[in-house]
């Protein structure tokens, strides 16, 4: 950490830009809403800008979008795999004061007419303007957040939600949406509590997105919906302590391994187009003899990521594994509804107004039973 600081400061006095003493002693970014309310912050901030990767996210999850000013410029790249932007097309019409995970442009932050009351940040180190930096130049108060997750880090994003709903006065709306996804988890994991381990699945999850598009190989250590449902996920036995990242590439001889029960597919995927995860099992022949596919056992998933996780969608995506794996202790749920349920109270819209068309086969039948698994289409 000390020669961290050393070359962060070694940086700035050698680079282009060099901090005075007294930016230094301006303070650090904004943590804590207590650090919020030394600033002589007493009323709810009622104008922001965004920055990095699924800043723009929470903010929508909590009815906060009209606030925005401006967005970064990936948000207004056209993409079917952000949910929030596709129920958001408005940010598209947005000025852009910066380029995206948190690049930001200080001179045009400077130069706005009105300038945003805050700037909120998610907290990635070592990309980006620093944030200290953005703070000092700026005159604007960094918020500098982690974005948590749905898993090991929840408490973190319940705690983000809440800062947030503090500052931007919706604190009602942050306790709502942090005791509905915990109700959908708690019920969840309640419903398949007690299947016996032998009797629990072995699944996989290929094509998932991270910083872009990938094949089939492309998978995850961590996948909470399958914690949630005590699903049998070898890929979670990678986790090491040399192996930190989440997502990992995994060759084909070791899916081939782990043959699982059932193959589900990120619909993120598709934005390879014909080199697609869903191509590869179609055109590979080596992946025919996987148990899922003769079972005919392979099903698409909503897009997990884009720009960050779309907790919408993992949640959603929750439901359907459970159903699709344990139908007797899911046989009274009606997917269509509860998707509804899910994408009205985080989105104020339904999937179905919001997602592509073609992504909502999830709700139709297995993906497989297209796939020619007689040995053609080498």
């Amino acid at each position: 950490m000390v020669l961290f600081w050393l070359c962060f400061f070694f940086f700035l006095e050698t680079g282009c830009y060099r901090l005075s003493e007294q930016e230094i002693n301006q303070g650090k970014p904004i943590r804590t809403f207590d650090e919020w309310q030394s600033l002589g912050k007493t009323e709810p901030v009622q104008s922001i800008v965004c920055s990095g990767s699924g800043a723009l996210r929470l903010i929508s999850y909590l009815d906060a979008s009209e606030k925005v000013l401006a967005v970064e410029q990936i948000e207004k790249q056209s993409s079917g795999f952000a949910t929030y932007r596709l129920r958001h097309p408005e940010f598209a019409e947005l000025p852009v004061f910066g380029e995206g995970h948190g690049r930001d442009n200080i001179e045009f932050l400077l130069n706005m007419n009105p300038k945003p009351e805050a700037i909120i940040r998610v907290d990635n180190p070592g990309t980006g303007v620093d944030p200290q930096l953005l703070q000092a130049r700026t005159g604007i108060p960094v918020i500098l957040l982690p974005y948590g997750d749905l898993g090991n880090e929840r408490l973190q994003l319940n705690q983000t939600l809440r800062l947030l709903g503090q500052i931007l006065g919706k604190k009602e709306k942050a306790e709502s949406l942090i005791a509905f996804i915990d109700a959908q988890i708690n019920e969840l994991i309640e419903r398949t509590r007690n299947i016996p381990k032998e009797k629990r699945p072995t699944v996989y999850l290929g094509g998932l997105s991270y910083r872009g598009a990938h094949g089939i190989n492309s998978t995850t250590t961590i996948y909470p919906p399958f914690d949630w449902l005590h699903l049998n996920h070898p890929a979670s036995s990678l986790v090491s302590e040399t192996l930190r990242a989440n997502h990992i590439m995994v060759s084909k001889e070791q899916i081939l391994a782990w043959n699982p029960d059932f193959l589900f597919v990120d619909l993120g995927t598709l934005a390879l187009a014909d080199s697609s995860g869903f191509t590869e099992l179609y055109n590979q022949s080596i992946y025919r003899s996987l148990k899922a596919l003769q079972n005919q056992q392979l099903y698409p998933l909503l897009p997990n990521n884009s720009y960050n996780t779309n907790f919408d969608a993992m949640l959603a995506n929750a439901w359907f594994i459970g159903k699709t794996v344990y139908p007797e202790q899911f046989k009274d749920v009606d997917l269509a509804k509860k998707w509804d349920e899910i994408s009205r109270f985080m989105l104020n819209d339904s999937f179905m107004n919001v997602f592509p068309e073609k992504f909502l086969t999830i709700l139709n039948k297995p993906v497989c039973e297209t796939l020619p698994l007689d040995g053609t289409n080498d």
